[in-house]
């Protein structure tokens, strides 16, 4: 017996009671074949029969054997099937048969995205009179769009949900190279092959994908890599094996033993590698694969997820899967977990961005909590930035998403590498000095205007002031204004609720909350004598703002301890004067909690 996951028993509800025709969207590895076979039991014991159909004639048995515990009946080619039987096996021609000797209630399209470029399924779509299911990972046209004519698109579980669920491993990708497509023709939709097989199908190309991937291999279980055609497949097996990983093509042009006997042998553990052009793109799974090359370029969104979503089953001991993007995928199309949009709309992405609130396209970047963000100077509107391509660490290669630590340094956006912890520039037009100059006379007057009319009302309503321009007021709102000519960027997203209640100014509540790291060190160095405590609460608001290793709470109460304890004179200012030469010198600030300790061993603990 199968355990369903929730999601798993959600879509399963949704698609038995909905009427009409149905497109299921689950990622691969979501378990669609267990959803689709309790969704055809369920009609059955309703009283209905089911015809299934197979994307490929080849995936007819594999099919059947997906489906075994319905024992169903399989039709191609042959007459002597059981027509009393209420689940049936076969090809989207065989759906639009008129004699096939009995009429189905329900039909499912499994892989419903193969068929859709033709008219049988449209046709099938408005001439059945059952429930029509199609299942799918990626059920969108060549434009990016769903595909048309179902009647509920079931779709709220995408890769990302299925990834933090922990129901798919965490996918780590990198680009080990960067190739320049430019030259190459597009031909219905994709990259033209002929131009992909004469730009890379070269000995220099190939061997620049085998060295480049070649280590991150040798670390991982076994994997998958896709190249452009059989002979660019075959090329790619051949400089595998010469660099000592085990690898075999596998393709359409190999009879059905041949083909057969290599997936034997790569599931034994004989081989390291597959190459294929496209045959492993449906139908293929077998979860401890754990790595994949992508050694094409595409502009197919649904071939790209499809190639990914080979590697991301779990299995035992398999903690993450890794993507080495060889071919510009990444670029073109974004990172795997991005959603699938069409392809409109990511040309749109081009274009200088605007505020989603007020139209405005004075939008800067900031940061807030280690993240970037996205504002409008105009409103104030703050949006965080996304993405689609991630950001790729300068040292190590590791593309990250849109979690990814960054930090400000000399007036540039850097990143933060979680693998390697390289700093890598993401944009040098960051800053808050940067920002400041990019704001314009109209910008900075429009902020004024907004602040003051949120201030005065604020005055007005909790003051009951009808006009409460006092020269005290006039005074605040002049002192408001140069602050905003000076610092438009601190004030970007000022709204009425962020003053206080207890009658202090704006000009006080905004300077109070601003950061000023100067000031800060300053605090922190006039600290002497008996003030350990405060000395280490000051430096870690310093080193906060600096986006360095605290001081942990456990050393402070270990340092305080030690000093209550020592019989040396001067022990607490002498710690705090060591606290400051480790932090002018750059060292880990912890490290205080071996200085009385090693003070007492040098003067014998005498007092």
């Amino acid at each position: 017996m199968i355990t369903l996951r929730p999601y798993q028993k959600d879509i399963i509800q949704q698609a038995t009671k909905a009427k009409g025709s149905i497109l299921v969207e689950a990622p691969t590895g979501a378990g669609k074949s267990v959803m689709a076979s309790k969704i055809v039991e369920n009609e059955t014991l309703a009283g209905g029969s089911v015809l299934i159909v197979a994307p490929k004639i080849t995936l007819l048995k594999q099919l059947a054997d997906t489906f075994q515990n319905l024992n169903p009946q399989i039709i191609h080619g042959r007459k002597d099937y059981d027509r009393k039987h209420n689940v049936f096996v076969s090809t989207l021609q065989t759906a639009h048969k008129k004699d096939l000797g009995f009429t189905p209630s329900m039909i499912v399209i499994d892989e419903v995205h193969f068929g859709f470029s033709g008219k049988m399924i449209e046709r099938l779509l408005q001439d059945f009179k059952g429930k029509l299911i199609g299942l799918s990972a990626t059920p969108y046209d060549k434009r990016g769009k769903p595909l048309q004519g179902f009647k509920l698109h079931i779709n709220k579980y995408d890769l990302n949900y299925m990834i933090s669920n922990g129901y798919l491993v965490p996918l780590i990708s990198y680009q080990p190279i960067k190739v320049n497509l430019k030259d190459i023709r597009t031909t219905a939709g994709d990259y033209n092959q002929s131009d992909l097989e004469a730009k890379f199908n070269t000995i220099e190309s190939v061997m620049q994908v085998v060295d480049s991937t070649k280590e991150m291999i040798q670390s991982r279980h076994q994997g998958l890599v896709f190249g452009i055609t059989i002979k660019h497949s075959e090329a790619l097996a051949d400089a595998y094996n010469d660099a000592g990983i085990p690898t075999k093509a596998i393709h359409s042009n190999l009879n059905a033993d041949e083909q057969q006997q290599i997936m034997s042998e790569f599931k034994s553990g004989k081989l390291k590698l597959l190459t294929n052009p496209d045959m492993l793109t449906t139908g293929f799974d077998y979860p401890p694969c754990d790595v994949v090359v992508l050694a094409r370029a595409t502009k197919s969104q649904n071939l790209y997820k499809q190639m990914v979503g080979r590697v991301l089953r779990l299995a035992p001991n398999k903690e993450n899967a890794v993507l080495l993007d060889c071919a510009g995928v990444i670029t073109d199309l974004g990172l795997p977990t991005a959603p699938i949009r069409p392809s409109e709309e990511k040309n749109i992405n081009t274009i200088k961005s605007t505020c989603n609130q007020c139209g405005s396209n004075r939008i800067y970047r900031t940061l807030k909590n280690n993240q970037a963000f996205k504002i409008c100077a105009e409103c104030g509107n703050s949006e965080h930035i996304e993405s689609e391509q991630g950001y790729e660490c300068c040292k190590c290669g590791l593309i990250h998403g849109n979690d990814a630590t960054f930090f400000v340094q000399n007036n540039k956006l850097y990143l933060k590498c979680s693998s390697c912890e390289a700093s890598t520039v993401i944009s040098e037009a960051t800053t808050h000095d940067e920002l400041k100059a990019k704001f314009d006379k109209n910008i900075v007057e429009a902020i004024k205007n907004r602040i003051t009319a949120q201030y005065v009302t604020w005055l007005i309503d909790n003051h009951n002031a009808m006009f409460p321009f006092n020269d005290a007021v006039i005074q605040q709102i002049k002192a408001l204004h140069s602050y905003i000519e000076d610092n438009p960027h601190t004030l970007y997203n000022f709204n009425s609720s962020m003053i206080k209640s207890d009658g202090r100014s704006i000009i006080e509540y905004k300077q109070k909350h601003v950061i000023n790291i100067e000031a800060l060190k300053q605090k922190f160095f006039s600290i002497k004598g008996t003030g350990i405590i405060e000395a280490i609460k000051s430096l870690n608001i310093v080193l906060e703002a600096e986006h360095k290793k605290i001081i942990k709470d456990n050393v402070l109460q270990t340092v305080v301890h030690q000093i209550n304890s020592s019989r040396l004179n001067g022990i607490e200012a002498m710690t705090i004067q060591r606290l400051k030469n480790l932090y002018s010198n750059k060292k880990d600030c912890n490290s205080i909690k071996n200085f009385v300790p090693y003070i007492e061993r040098q003067r014998g603990a005498s007092p």
